[in-house]
């Protein structure tokens, strides 16, 4: 988050900017419609903080590009990514698509519009090095080092060191060689995030950031003092490679407060212990005051840990949240499905309709048509079932969900 704050001090605007980094940090969440105004209306980035000690509110290190490319301030964002992201056999364009739907629900034409580049255009089995499109309105490129564009004039450099540094603490490629792959670029900025906090970057790794600081030839900077590793960064760090049983051993060396019952909820949820989980974000809501967009995701995530037959308290906690954050189309998304499973379906299909307002030309949107096609089915509307599922496949150029939908439709007869 620090970068956008130095881009947003120095006053640029329309930035190239080569985002070196295991993660694209374009979420679209946490950013609430109130929070981009300000933004765009010029309130600096640092006042748009959400609680700290909680990762998603407000501007945080994980969605600080989206309001800089929703801005402007990035014309052209270029994600370098490390190779062994990528599945064995699996085409760069296919991970781009799934990978950076993670990250950002994109709009079908941003989805269908990304396409793969070779390295060598004049022959069709050249390596694909690098896929082009758009994201947030501006120019993207997601590329391996070695298929990066041609670029013009200075660019802004943002590297993240866990880009060198594999699941299992090993490094795959060093600040040197990466400054060899980018010679001949003219880098003005350069922002470098050790991601020692959130524990995406091993301790015994600090010295990656002096040494990007060092190979493009800006002044080193001692490492701050709270940046040294916490007990908490440790379970991140568990928690990043799925090592749940152990993360919950190192909580026990973490401070008692927010943090500890957040990083709790999520290491319980994943060992099947959802009670806990629930009695831990319910302690979350009451120890440290929320800002709304705060409060809507801990409501959420108390839902989501209710089991299937719970369905009356989970649509409560569900509304409660919408009354928070009426722009979140994925809880409203969650509820209707909680609706519908309660058999509440005129109630559902109304609140799927309002949550297709909201996403009707994004990939998503796909996803809630199919929902609301199987939910006038089951009302016994099969007039409107077969028009939805008609509709759905007229605007699914891709095929994302055209084959549920045929499946479904062969039996609403």
């Amino acid at each position: 988050m620090q970068a956008l704050v130095f881009w947003r001090d120095l006053g640029l605007q329309g930035l190239t900017c080569i985002h070196v980094d295991a993660h694209l940090d374009v979420q679209d969440s946490g950013l609430s419609p109130e929070l981009m105004s300000q933004f765009l209306d010029g309130v600096p980035p640092q006042d748009l903080r959400g609680t700290p000690e909680l990762p998603w509110g407000g501007l945080h290190c994980g969605n600080y590009l989206y309001p800089a490319l929703v801005s402007g301030l990035v014309s052209h964002l270029v994600w370098v990514v490390p190779p062994h992201l990528l599945e064995e056999g699996q085409s760069l364009l296919s991970w781009a698509r799934e990978e950076v739907g993670r990250w950002v629900d994109l709009t079908l034409e941003e989805w269908s519009g990304l396409r793969a580049v070779s390295s060598a255009q004049v022959s069709p089995d050249a390596r694909v090095t690098r896929v082009e499109g758009t994201l947030c309105g501006q120019r993207f490129t997601l590329c391996l080092a070695e298929g990066l564009p041609a670029l013009e004039g200075p660019v802004a450099l943002d590297i993240d060191v866990d880009y060198f540094v594999r699941p299992d603490d090993s490094l795959w490629s060093s600040p040197e060689s990466l400054a060899q792959q980018l010679q001949g670029l003219t880098v003005e900025i350069l922002t470098v995030a050790t991601s020692l906090e959130g524990g995406y970057t091993p301790a015994n790794q600090h010295g990656l950031g002096q040494d990007c600081l060092r190979c493009f030839g800006f002044p080193q900077h001692p490492l701050p003092l709270h940046y040294r590793p916490q007990p908490e960064d440790l379970v991140w760090r568990e928690i990043h490679r799925d090592a749940y049983g152990l993360a919950l051993e190192l909580l026990e060396a973490c401070a008692p407060g927010p943090v500890h019952l957040y990083l709790e909820s999520i290491v319980q949820a994943r060992l099947n212990n959802p009670d806990r989980a629930y009695t831990c974000l319910l302690q979350l809501e009451q120890s440290v005051p929320l800002t709304g967009a705060e409060l809507a995701q801990v409501l959420f995530m108390r839902a989501e840990t209710l089991a299937a037959q719970h369905h009356q308290p989970a649509i409560r906690l569900l509304r409660r949240a919408l009354e928070h954050a009426a722009h979140r189309y994925d809880i409203r998304f969650s509820l209707a499905r909680r609706l519908r499973d309660a058999g509440q379906f005129p109630m559902a299909a109304r609140t799927l309709r309002a949550v297709l307002q909201q996403s009707q030309n994004r990939v998503s949107g796909l996803e809630h048509e199919l929902e609301l096609a199987r939910t006038y089915a089951q009302m016994g509307q099969t007039a409107l079932a077969q028009a939805t599922h008609r509709q759905l496949q007229a605007r699914d150029v891709l095929g994302l969900q055209s084959m549920h939908s045929l499946l479904d439709q062969a039996y609403v007869r």
